[in-house]
């Protein structure tokens, strides 16, 4: 891997995320992006800080990853905002509308990486290790059986804490501020 992506990795991961939730939206129309497009950030988030951070730094770096995919997102998303120059006669505010909204609209990203990073986080128990109880008739023996669930439920877990965290912000963004209800 070449020098300049293995130390920027996190950062090129959260422009990914931004361009791919981008495209999945009009005018690009890939609607199946919206299933991918968080891979990358989570894989920056979960497996791309460094160890050993303390919790204030792993809060702000994790914002800043997430508040760049997020910027990315809402600064392209918002195209439709740079025509607003029209109506002032003056190119730069339709610019300035657009980078406004990748700004403000970035931070609710922001947020939901430092939930992802911190309570979201995948933490995996180590497969097999839990001795199961005798199943149907006793026929499972305790001590060789192993618990072949404990990862799922882990994974379940993660996934339900981060959509309801993600929903929650979404519902938040579609009432404050810009009541933007879309995107």
């Amino acid at each position: 891997m070449p020098p300049f992506i293995k130390k920027y990795w996190t950062w090129i991961a959260a422009i990914v995320s931004g361009l791919l939730l981008a495209l999945s939206y009009a005018p690009w129309e890939v609607g199946s992006l919206v299933w991918v497009w968080a891979w990358p950030l989570l894989g920056a988030l979960w497996f791309g800080l460094p160890s050993g951070l303390t919790l204030k730094q792993t809060i702000i770096r994790s914002f800043l990853i997430g508040y760049v995919a997020g910027f990315v997102f809402f600064a392209v998303n918002s195209h439709w905002m740079f025509h607003i120059w029209k109506v002032v006669e003056v190119q730069v505010a339709g610019i300035g509308a657009v980078l406004g909204m990748g700004l403000y609209l970035g931070i609710y990203v922001g947020l939901f990486s430092v939930f992802a990073a911190t309570v979201g986080k995948l933490k995996l128990p180590p497969l097999g290790d839990k001795p199961v109880k005798k199943g149907i008739a006793g026929m499972l023996d305790p001590s060789v059986a192993k618990d072949l669930f404990g990862q799922s439920v882990a994974v379940l877990k993660t996934a339900f804490l981060n959509g309801a965290c993600w929903c929650g912000l979404e519902w938040l963004r579609g009432i404050a501020f810009t009541g933007f209800g879309w995107n």
